[in-house]
C-alpha cells in the first residue's frame, strides 16, 4: 500500500503517468461520421471541435449502457476513446446500422498512456485532475501503480466502466455528475433517448452508485445492509481504511451510513 500511497501523493504534487492498456481508439471516418454518430450516442456532436472534445456514453434501445468515453476531433476525424471490452459491441453497432451512410469505423492499433501535468494530447478527466489520454511513440513513459490510479478516481468520484457498471446499468445511476457531463437532455433524438429523457423527466432512478469509506475491508460484490446495494470496486485507503464504489438503493443511498459484513459504510463524497 505505501508504494500506491507514494504514487498517489506524487500524482497529486507532481503529475504522473497510467498505462491505459484497457482503452483503444476507434476512429470514425467519412463525410457522414458526425451525423451517424449524433442519432447514437448522448452528447451533441454538434458541439465537437478540436478545441472541444465531448463525453458520452452509447446506450441500448432499452437505454442500458454499451459504452461510455470521450469523443476527439483529430485532422477531421472522429476519435473515440472508450474501455476496450465495450469496442466490439461499437463495431457491431457500426455495422448494424450504418445503411446508407458514407461512415466507417476502425480501431487504430496504438498504445494509450493517460498523463496528468502535460500540454498536449486528448483531454480528459479520469482521476478528478485535468489530464491528456496520449498515443505512446517509443519508449512509453515511468508508469504510476494502478492502485493510485484507482485511489484518485474513487477519491474524485469517477466510476469505471465495466468495474463499476454492468450490462443493466443506466446512465443517470452513476450520479448527477457523471449524468450532466455525459447526457445532453436536450440534442434530440438518439438510441436509448427515449428511455433515459423518461427517466430525467420523473426525476430519479431506484439506485445510485456512491463512494464509500469504510474501516472494515469489503469485498467486490458484497451485499449491502439488507440487499440494499453491492460493493462494486475498492482500494485500500491508509487515511480512511477503505474506499468503495457501490451502487445503493435510492432509499438508503444518502444515509449517513449503511451496514456491510459487521461494518459501516460512511459515504466518502457529497
Amino acid at each position: 500500500m505505501s508504494k500506491a500511497w507514494d504514487d498517489y501523493r506524487r500524482l497529486k504534487n507532481e503529475g504522473g503517468a497510467f498505462k491505459l492498456d484497457d482503452h483503444v481508439i476507434i476512429e470514425f471516418t467519412g463525410k457522414d461520421w458526425r451525423s451517424w454518430l449524433q442519432g447514437q450516442i448522448t452528447q451533441d456532436v454538434r458541439n465537437l471541435s478540436s478545441e472541444n472534445p465531448i463525453s458520452f456514453c452509447m446506450t441500448k434501445p432499452t437505454g442500458q449502457l454499451l459504452t461510455f468515453g470521450d469523443l476527439h476531433l483529430v485532422k477531421g476525424n472522429g476519435w473515440m476513446v472508450i474501455p476496450k471490452s465495450s469496442a466490439e459491441a461499437v463495431l457491431e453497432r457500426v455495422e448494424a446500422m450504418v445503411i446508407t451512410e458514407d461512415c466507417e469505423a476502425k480501431i487504430l492499433e496504438v498504445r494509450l498512456v493517460h498523463v496528468i501535468d502535460a500540454s498536449d494530447g486528448l483531454p480528459t478527466n479520469r482521476t478528478g485532475m485535468i489530464g491528456f489520454d496520449q498515443v505512446v511513440k517509443g519508449r512509453a513513459p515511468s508508469a504510476l501503480s494502478r492502485e493510485a490510479f484507482e485511489l484518485a478516481r474513487l477519491e474524485a468520484g469517477i466510476p469505471a466502466y465495466g468495474i463499476d457498471t454492468d450490462e443493466r446499468t443506466l446512465p443517470p445511476e452513476l450520479g448527477e455528475r457523471f449524468d450532466g457531463r455525459y447526457v445532453s437532455y436536450s440534442k434530440g433524438c438518439y438510441t436509448g433517448q427515449e428511455v433515459l429523457q423518461r427517466i430525467h423527466s420523473r426525476g430519479h432512478t431506484n439506485q445510485t452508485w456512491r463512494v464509500y469509506a469504510t474501516r472494515t475491508e469489503p469485498k467486490v460484490g458484497s451485499i449491502i445492509g439488507k440487499n440494499q446495494g453491492r460493493i462494486t470496486s475498492r482500494v485500500a485507503h491508509p487515511e480512511v481504511g477503505w474506499l468503495c464504489g457501490a451502487i445503493v438503493r435510492n432509499e438508503v443511498a444518502f444515509a449517513d451510513r449503511l451496514e456491510i459484513d459487521g461494518g459501516e459504510l460512511i459515504p466518502h463524497l457529497p
